[in-house]
């Protein structure tokens, strides 16, 4: 039986109930993923979500994650919000709206709020997929990859150290899966009001479906993203 590389990311999350704090439902489910079946999961934070949640001010939400040995904390974005449009017109795609200066000074705010922590995130995930040529640049300089979209991204010449994923399957759709070289990439979000693949009861089952019939066809070997940068 073929092994397949399974990676699992859920994005957004914060330290805000309802976006993965310990006693929410969705941490419940992705504690029982793990349970069941080894699920790794790769976290895409922000470090200052819509600026009211610093995770300089959330260090034992910060431990909690860490202390999972099968989680990885990865870098999305400072704020996951934007100040020159406004949400209706971009949505929160924060690098969408930067040149290369102010990118560089994003994430080097951003970075600041990792290391108050004391953790160096390897992996970084655009908010909202989108970025500029100048702010993907200025990403790819800093961390040892991207996780970024299948097909949002393709005008976008990476030219930085950092190693290069796509993938974009949804946990919710069962009809068919999208397998790189790399393996399959699983995207989700723990919460939100306009996201349709977020941590809920159905959402879960609908994921356990999919893996089911992965299983059936092959040996699932669950990765976070930076044992994969491991391999790749």
């Amino acid at each position: 039986m073929d092994k397949l590389n399974v990676i699992v990311c859920v994005d957004d999350m914060h330290a805000e109930e309802g976006y993965g704090c310990p006693d929410d439902t969705q941490t419940h489910l992705l504690n029982e993923l793990n349970k069941e079946y080894g699920v790794q999961v790769t976290l895409f934070i922000p470090s200052n979500y819509h600026s009211k949640y610093p995770i300089s001010e959330n260090k034992e939400w910060v431990d909690f994650w860490k202390r999972k040995k099968w989680i990885e904390l990865a870098a999305h974005g400072c704020y996951h919000d934007v100040f020159k449009y406004t949400r209706q017109q971009i949505g929160e795609c924060e690098f969408y709206e930067l040149n290369y200066e102010e990118a560089v000074d994003r994430v080097e705010l951003m970075m600041t709020e990792w290391d108050l922590v004391n953790h160096t995130p390897r992996g970084f995930r655009f908010p909202g997929w989108q970025c500029t040529p100048d702010s993907a640049k200025a990403v790819s300089n800093v961390f040892d990859y991207l996780a970024i979209h299948s097909q949002i991204n393709n005008s976008i010449r990476f030219t930085g150290k950092a190693k290069i994923f796509r993938g974009d399957q949804s946990i919710v759709n069962t009809e068919s899966v999208q397998i790189w070289n790399h393996g399959v990439v699983f995207q989700s979000h723990i919460a939100g009001k306009v996201n349709d693949n977020n941590w809920t009861d159905s959402n879960y089952e609908n994921f356990r479906a999919i893996l089911n019939a992965l299983i059936k066809n092959y040996e699932l070997n669950f990765l976070r993203y930076e044992e994969l940068c491991e391999i790749f």
